[in-house]
């Protein structure tokens, strides 16, 4: 499957921002790739390491009949195992998220799991920490490097 997206440039910026049109283009795939994922992992149980790859080949699926039948079968979801939303915000809503560091994060705050990369590595990482979706943290110390957190909580 080849696609194209619809950009525009933002001069003097080095900024490269996708068009409307692009933008759709973009949410309709999202939308399939993350309705596999979830398909993938609860229905067939394949493991989460393997979901993304096997999702992205299953995205190509271009019959918007088939992924509503899918969406209905599994009760209309709305996140996929790693947290992406199912549908992207409209174009004229859509606000680039903003990121933390959990080195910005003062020691003693609480943070909350919602979403994770969804690499193998990452996958993997969660998995062996007990990490998942939902899981309350809170940052115990800081150093250059790296953030140690404790209470593992599940809120």
């Amino acid at each position: 499957m080849i696609i194209s997206f619809q950009v525009s440039v933002v001069k003097n910026k080095g900024q490269i921002k996708l068009t409307k049109r692009g933008y759709q283009l973009v949410a309709d795939l999202m939308y399939r790739y993350r309705l596999c994922e979830i398909w993938l992992a609860d229905n067939i149980q394949l493991s989460l390491p393997e979901v993304p790859r096997q999702a992205w080949l299953m995205s190509a699926i271009d019959s918007s009949a088939v992924m509503a039948k899918l969406n209905q079968q599994m009760a209309y979801p709305k996140t996929s195992p790693f947290g992406g939303a199912l549908k992207l915000e409209s174009f004229s809503k859509y606000q680039h998220p903003t990121l933390l560091s959990l080195l910005s994060i003062p020691v003693g705050k609480e943070v909350k799991i919602i979403s994770f990369l969804e690499t193998p590595a990452t996958i993997h990482y969660f998995q062996h920490s007990g990490l998942h979706l939902g899981q309350v943290l809170t940052i115990n110390s800081k150093n250059t490097g790296y953030v140690r957190i404790i209470g593992v909580n599940s809120k």
